[in-house]
């Protein structure tokens, strides 16, 4: 399954509910006092371990003699836990949000102590048990929301229930991924408090899932919605190129389909995607569609070609550690612009792009990452073009392969 690296991105460890809660404040002074030194505490992640653990202490005490009732005392609990998470401390804030639970397991402040339990899970990799946690929470928040409904309860569930989704897609549990992601864009009173993103997110694992089950119909609905929250302003447009091609890829599998094609096309040129770094990806299928056409469409591929190589060239001096993907489609676009040039007999042009391919490549080899819809014939020319563009360079790749089967 693919994986978007927003998307969705990205683990979601830190969402966390922060604003009032159902089970409400008391009015009691001592219970004031309490709250106020909490929240100062995660104001100033500084206090030491001492101190957070006599307001522990306190929260504890005062509910055993019943100045704090079992819902405040778990929702302080909970607060305290967060404390400990956001310092790094993960174990004091595992067993702090346990002892949440055992002041007060169905209520909001006791779901919200599974959270924060499935959310270190998360951290930790944990993805089976993190899901299991979050169901827990969701259970009893369904619960609550049917004795009576209130937004926070509605905003809890859109979380709970994407992460079940996400943990049990992780896991390889397709089907429970979905039956969540589905409940999650279903049920009417969840719609208001489901933002943009997780909506798209959602949208695009119901669209894979029913891809998988070769569920043409259902994928095309649920694409359909994908695109059309892709296209708002409020999803990141790093996030909407990606999900957008990956809607077209799914939609036209035939590469040299006329729809496809135009799709990309459309993806290519939209001013809104210029500076993502996914748009290089729709870039590298149109330059390559329009070298391979036979014959060449050879004032496209140009114009796109020029453009794309522009394009890669800012990720390239930008990062530090450039990722094989982007590495290799930088070397490549090279390879096929240098070709397309030299067969214009325009040397100047084709030996600048030697050089910069020589000095990109320099005491290495060139890496080379293709699309899994990539048509093969596509990429068996590469190798050909390699060794006709840059001779020297492929020559010294093959003696360094040579050197080390030697070895």
């Amino acid at each position: 399954m693919i994986r978007l690296l927003m998307t969705i991105p990205v683990l979601l460890l830190v969402s966390v509910v922060q604003a009032e809660h159902p089970d409400g404040i008391g009015n009691n002074d001592e219970v004031s006092i309490t709250v106020n030194a909490i929240s100062n505490a995660l104001e100033e992640l500084q206090t030491n371990q001492a101190e957070l653990t006599k307001l522990e202490l306190r929260v504890l005490l005062q509910n055993k003699s019943g100045l704090l009732d079992d819902r405040m005392a778990a929702s302080e609990l909970y607060v305290l836990a967060r404390a400990y998470f956001q310092k790094g401390d993960y174990a004091e804030a595992a067993r702090i949000a346990e002892s949440g639970l055992d002041v007060s397991p169905k209520s909001f402040a006791g779901s919200k102590c599974h959270l924060l339990l499935g959310n270190l899970c998360m951290a930790k990799g944990e993805f089976a048990l993190a899901e299991k946690q979050f169901r827990v929470a969701d259970e009893a928040i369904k619960v609550l929301i049917a004795e009576k409904p209130h937004d926070e309860l509605s905003r809890m569930r859109v979380i709970l229930l994407e992460r079940v989704g996400y943990c049990a897609s992780i896991s390889d549990h397709t089907a429970k991924s979905a039956e969540a992601y589905r409940e999650l864009v279903e049920t009417p009173e969840l719609a208001l408090f489901i933002e943009d993103e997780r909506l798209l997110n959602a949208n695009v694992e119901l669209a894979r899932e029913a891809t998988s089950r070769n569920d043409v119909k259902a994928a095309a609905v649920y694409y359909s919605q994908v695109e059309a929250i892709a296209k708002s302003d409020k999803v990141s447009a790093e996030y909407a190129i990606r999900v957008l091609y990956e809607r077209v890829r799914a939609t036209w599998p035939d590469v040299a389909s006329s729809d496809r094609v135009q799709s990309i096309e459309t993806l290519w040129n939209d001013p809104r995607f210029r500076n993502t770094r996914g748009v290089l990806d729709v870039g590298d299928e149109l330059n390559f569609h329009y070298f391979f056409t036979v014959p060449i469409r050879r004032k496209q591929f140009e114009s796109v070609s020029k453009e794309l190589i522009s394009r890669i060239r800012v990720y390239v001096k930008m990062s530090k550690s450039v990722p094989k993907e982007l590495d290799s489609l930088y070397g490549v676009s090279l390879l096929l612009a240098i070709d397309s040039y030299r067969a214009q007999s325009n040397a100047p042009l084709a030996d600048e792009l030697v050089k910069e391919f020589e000095a990109a490549y320099r005491g290495r080899d060139l890496p080379m990452s293709f699309p899994k819809d990539r048509p093969a014939a596509q990429i068996d020319r590469i190798p050909y073009i390699y060794h006709s563009s840059t001779p020297n360079h492929f020559l010294q790749s093959q003696q360094r392969l040579l050197d080390i089967r030697d070895l």
